[in-house]
């Protein structure tokens, strides 16, 4: 919960518990705990007089929980990508808020597979942004999947004065 996005955030699903509740319990021996909570706010966080102003300030969040403190599933990411997106996904029940734009602030170090491939080309092909995270290894964007899929652009990290993060992949492949 964050008072700068709850105005913001609609119903969203929990593909780790199952369940609507979508929010970030957090990880207290993980680093990237909250991480979902932080990329919302760089891109919703309100115009209200206290912290920042995200780049898109007046859009809607649709949370989608794929992963928990030890990583997540392929099986959960493809399954919440295509329930994001507004597919229909047996044994959950329908998103009636598509995602125009579908964060994936995640990835390995493997070639795009076909069944991730299929699950972007799906959800593209009704309009629907997929962005990723071009990966923190100092590598080649190349190897970081799903950056590495067609369809999908990829965001690597900078610091403030505009250069590329020492951690972050690089390459052709990073869009932005």
């Amino acid at each position: 919960p964050h008072a700068d996005l709850a105005a913001r955030l609609l119903p969203g699903y929990d593909f780790v518990d199952g369940d609507g509740d979508a929010s970030d319990p957090g990880c207290t021996t993980d680093l990237s705990s909250w991480h979902g909570t932080h990329v919302a706010g760089i891109v919703a966080a309100g115009i209200n007089g206290f912290g920042v102003v995200g780049v898109a300030p007046e859009i809607r969040v649709l949370p989608v929980r794929v992963s928990s403190c030890g990583g997540g599933g392929q099986t959960a990411i493809l399954n919440g990508v295509r329930w994001a997106a507004g597919l229909a996904v047996p044994g959950y029940p329908v998103n009636p808020n598509p995602a125009d734009v579908i964060n994936i602030s995640m990835g390995a170090l493997a070639a795009c597979n076909s069944v991730f491939q299929g699950v972007i080309d799906e959800v593209t092909s009704l309009g629907a942004l997929v962005i990723a995270a071009a990966g923190n290894e100092r590598l080649p964007a190349s190897n970081s999947s799903p950056a590495n899929c067609r369809n999908v652009m990829s965001v690597g990290s900078s610091l403030d004065n505009g250069d590329r993060a020492s951690y972050s992949n690089f390459g052709s492949d990073v869009d932005v």
